[in-house]
């Protein structure tokens, strides 16, 4: 939770400093199809669910892929999604 909190206010800071109108965006998605329940609606989710649905909310697009392009220079922020965390403790 305190993770996904920091990647919250990271990602806010990011579009409050630099608040170019039209933003090159790569997710790469690179966990294959992991899906993990949210205990608070029951719907199953996938790791990039919550970047997708707050670049949408805020009116950004994006590109999504599977294998990272060799060339990043045109995007100027890629998210990098790697599964789940779950506490085990």
């Amino acid at each position: 939770m305190k993770l996904k909190i920091l990647s919250l206010v990271i990602f806010s800071l990011y579009f409050f400093i630099n608040p170019v109108a039209s933003q090159n965006i790569l997710i790469w998605k690179n966990v294959g199809e992991s899906v993990l329940v949210s205990p608070e609606t029951g719907n199953e989710n996938t790791s990039d669910w919550d970047i997708r649905v707050a670049l949408a909310a805020n009116v950004h697009t994006f590109t999504q892929v599977t294998t990272l392009p060799e060339d990043l220079s045109d995007f100027n922020l890629i998210f990098v999604t790697l599964g789940f965390a779950i506490d085990c403790g």
